[in-house]
């Protein structure tokens, strides 16, 4: 991962200076210990380097009372599941959370899926429909259906635009008419959901949201998703620690709006040139993936999706 490390404990240690939160006597050295225990590898993240990461957590957590502090989500990759879940676990002992998220990625990546439309049948095949309508003229949706099951009630709006879907939009919109006229919607792959927590999921924030998503083709006929998630019982992002044999880079684009994206790229099996977008506030969150587009493109899409306007969601 591209990350400039000198900056970064700069910026670090200009917080334990400025915020009432200093790094607990003894991190470094706890963490230093317990990396002792990781196998001898030719190419690993250094000890300061995991140091500065499961750092991370902890600062994120000792915001003084009445500020208000927006973080964003990050990815951080290492060579092995053992670095990361040691990483992981270290960040989240130091923060005070119960956890912190670690995984593996292993291919072979498969080309970007076909843009088929959704078939809500199917779709809920697995959950009990209780009601299910097509749109009628006074409508702006085409097709709708409500479902629950064993944590979660759904309400599932589908459209052949997203500005069709617009009135439910709990904060300033992308601009989505310049979208819908630089780019071809997808028929039948525009949908809304929002979900409420339901039997053993009542409790439970993660099954509290609110999705819109869409599937588009530039004028070439390359493809690219959108989707914006609202999360409005989460407060907090959580970085994640991976293992991904599958990236073949990553960068960052500020939109103009001043929001930073990162951007991951993979090549499929069929050597076709993939990517994935992505800004995760933890109360929202949108992602862009897609496939056969170059960096200019995607950028000049970021900049119309209004995407700072994510972070007035906890506001709303």
């Amino acid at each position: 991962m591209d990350f400039d490390w000198k900056d970064f404990d700069a910026q670090m240690k200009g917080r334990t200076q400025r915020e009432d939160c200093p790094i607990p006597q003894g991190f470094a050295e706890r963490l230093e210990e317990r990396l002792e225990d990781l196998p001898k590898r030719k190419k690993r993240p250094g000890r300061r380097a995991l140091i500065l990461i499961a750092a991370i957590l902890l600062l994120s957590a000792c915001v003084s009372a009445g500020t208000v502090v927006l973080h964003r989500a990050r990815t951080y990759y290492f060579d092995t599941a053992q670095q990361a879940q040691q990483a992981a676990d270290q960040a989240a002992q130091e923060s005070g959370a119960s956890a912190a998220a670690y995984g593996v990625t292993s291919g072979p990546v498969e080309d970007y899926p076909a843009q088929e439309p959704i078939d809500l049948q199917h779709l809920f095949s697995h959950e009990e429909i209780l009601e299910h309508r097509t749109g009628g003229p006074g409508d702006s949706w085409t097709e709708m259906m409500i479902a629950v099951n064993d944590c979660a009630k759904s309400w599932f709006y589908l459209a052949d635009t997203l500005r069709a879907l617009s009135l439910s939009w709990p904060v300033d919109m992308p601009d989505l008419a310049w979208l819908e006229t630089e780019y071809t919607p997808v028929p039948g792959c525009m949908y809304y959901c929002r979900k409420e927590g339901f039997g053993e999921g009542e409790n439970t924030s993660i099954f509290y949201s609110s999705t819109f998503a869409g599937e588009y083709q530039t004028k070439d006929g390359a493809p690219f998703s959108l989707l914006w998630m609202f999360f409005p019982r989460i407060d907090h992002p959580a970085n994640r620690y991976m293992v991904d044999d599958t990236l073949d880079k990553t960068e960052e684009c500020t939109t103009t709006d001043g929001i930073t994206v990162t951007i991951e790229w993979r090549t499929s099996v069929s050597g076709q040139s993939r990517f994935d977008a992505e800004v995760d506030y933890g109360f929202a969150r949108f992602q862009m993936s897609g496939a056969e587009m170059d960096a200019e493109e995607i950028t000049c899409i970021l900049d119309h999706m209004n995407l700072s306007a994510l972070q007035t969601y906890k506001n709303v």
